[in-house]
């Protein structure tokens, strides 16, 4: 990655010590200078047209964080390991509602969206009281800014569980850091009405 780096000036390498993805995820955004900024985790893969029809999404609709689907596939697979652009006809559906959905439930991770730099900065990225960023950072966007789906499959993901924080094994510790992420986003904003 480093030498890959130095040839392309516009791409900059960030190590820090192992502090988890909440803590990871906002030393990205503290250091985006873009208009935008496009999350992939570790073990995801794009579609090649994926950003553009994010971007395209948000400009249409006004809205601040644009959102895809995502699947599960065979790593080994032609799909994972070589993604095409995905051509199929959609429309954008915008989401004026979208803090309702997303206290209702976890709908995507963050290898699906697209935000803009300044809404991610204006909440601080993701709570770091825990492990998981995802949900926290939906949240808290969500509180500020409407969503608009791209409602396509943009992102693949592995479909062998134990490779994933939320894969096998680990589903006490993603019920428990949802649960605590709409606890401390309830906390943090007593402002908000029961609606």
């Amino acid at each position: 990655i480093e030498a890959y780096a130095n040839q392309h000036p516009c791409i900059k390498v960030i190590t820090i010590k192992n502090s988890g993805p909440a803590i990871a995820t906002n030393t990205g955004i503290d250091a985006a200078t873009g208009e935008f900024i496009k999350f992939v985790d570790g073990d995801d893969v794009l579609c090649p047209n994926s950003t553009e029809l994010l971007l395209n999404a948000i400009i249409e609709t006004g809205a601040g964080l644009a959102h895809s689907g995502i699947k599960e596939v065979e790593t080994s697979s032609e799909t994972y390991q070589y993604p095409k652009e995905n051509l199929e006809k959609h429309k954008p559906v915008k989401n004026t509602n979208s803090l309702a959905s997303m206290v209702e439930m976890a709908r995507f991770n963050l290898t699906c969206i697209l935000v803009k730099a300044e809404l991610a900065k204006k909440v601080n990225g993701c709570d770091e009281r825990f492990f998981i960023q995802d949900y926290s950072f939906c949240l808290r966007v969500s509180s500020v800014a409407h969503f608009v789906e791209v409602p396509i499959v943009l992102a693949y993901a592995p479909d062998e569980a134990n490779t994933r924080v939320s894969g096998f094994g680990a589903g006490a510790q993603v019920l428990h850091d949802l649960n605590m992420a709409l606890g401390y986003f309830y906390g943090d904003n007593p402002e908000l009405s029961e609606d």
